[in-house]
């Protein structure tokens, strides 16, 4: 893959904005720099207060370890002259002849290699990184806070542990690295949900985190229904299959307001099994353990949300999501059950680990019913 040649020429052509090197000797193990190499150049190396002998020092430790800046690579060297780690991350060729890389593409190799870049550094115990001047600034900041992302909220012994704190002190692309700062972050609050092991994140606790995440934003509402109401809503399938598990089922449900009109954009479902055995369709034991993630469309939606109103997007969004553990009890729905959907449509049920559709069914009902979206997704 290459970078398009007209990105590859303004980021020749030098950039405006900077960042610290630090040159205290007892801080040098503990700092991390990331610069980009276009076409066995160095971007934005002036800006960085690297003169011509030291670009062209690293550009010679690069050689001898025979990097040559392949898009989405990345290489580490030591600058003994700015006593710091420094990550070399490929950007392609400046020469696209014959290539049309759209600004997807770009985003992508920018997003891929200074991902690669901050994950060396951390294996080099640094816990400052500071990321050079790049052609897609918000895909920067995602890759830099997803690769510093880990879970380990369970393990003992780990909690002291801190990932690399990665900053920027570019004063013109502070927008779009704090769109990509959101963005990721809303992509790991998703991984931290779908990783959480189910006996921590029953239906109840899911709904009081989005509580937690999203009550306190600007523009938006969250409301927490409970069984009565799922009852009067008429949601068969929901209450079917929740009735097989002690934990109480929730519809949560979140609005966010970023239009001046009254009409709903963009509606979301996501689906919330937090634990599915597949009922009495029972899967099978191995890789069973990968079920508390059946939430894992639930945890995408109310990340995309948060993230939509942090970053004030114009538009009128509605989402929700059916929580419901899928288990095995006296109680629990049979094979060949029969129930009554919101929609009014009787559905037998053949299949108890087909318990998804169900909880789907009576959300995306509701939601084209009560607010009637313009586009209606699910997850």
């Amino acid at each position: 893959m290459q970078v398009l040649s007209k990105t590859a020429g303004a980021l020749l052509r030098g950039s405006q904005r900077s960042f610290s090197t630090g040159r205290i000797a007892s801080e040098a193990a503990k700092r991390g720099l990331v610069l980009g190499m276009l076409s066995n150049k160095l971007v934005g190396a002036d800006s960085a207060s690297l003169d011509a002998a030291q670009q062209q020092k690293l550009l010679a430790q690069a050689a001898a370890l025979g990097f040559t800046g392949e898009a989405g690579k990345a290489q580490t060297v030591l600058s003994d002259d700015l006593q710091q780690h420094i990550a070399l991350v490929g950007l392609g060729s400046a020469n696209s002849a014959g290539v049309e890389a759209q600004d997807t593409t770009v985003s992508e190799i920018v997003r891929t290699a200074v991902a690669n870049g901050v994950r060396q550094l951390r294996a080099h115990k640094v816990t400052s990184v500071s990321v050079g001047p790049m052609p897609h600034a918000q895909a920067a900041a995602e890759g830099a806070r997803l690769a510093l992302y880990k879970f380990d909220a369970f393990k003992s012994g780990a909690a002291g542990e801190k990932s690399a704190d990665v900053a920027v002190s570019s004063l013109d692309a502070a927008a779009e690295w704090d769109a990509g700062h959101v963005c990721a972050e809303a992509q790991n609050l998703a991984r931290d949900l779908t990783n959480t092991p189910a006996n921590f994140l029953t239906p109840t606790a899911f709904a009081e985190r989005v509580q937690q995440e999203l009550g306190g934003l600007d523009n938006v509402q969250v409301h927490v229904h409970g069984p009565e109401w799922a009852e009067q809503q008429r949601m068969g399938g929901l209450v079917m299959v929740a009735k097989g598990s002690s934990q109480p089922l929730r519809f949560v449900e979140i609005e966010y307001r970023g239009a001046s009109s009254d009409g709903v954009g963009l509606g979301m479902v996501g689906k919330g099994v937090t634990f599915d055995t597949g009922g009495y369709s029972l899967k099978p034991g191995r890789h069973m353990d990968a079920m508390k993630g059946d939430m894992g469309g639930g945890a995408a939606v109310v990340a995309a949300m948060r993230a939509l109103a942090q970053l004030r997007v114009p538009l009128n969004v509605v989402a929700v999501v059916p929580l419901c553990e899928n288990m095995i009890s006296g109680g629990a729905a049979k094979v060949s059950d029969v129930y009554t959907a919101r929609s009014g449509q009787t559905i037998e049920v053949m299949n108890t680990d087909a318990e998804g559709r169900l909880i789907l069914a009576d959300a995306l009902h509701y939601v084209a019913d009560v607010h009637k979206p313009a586009a209606l997704v699910d997850v």
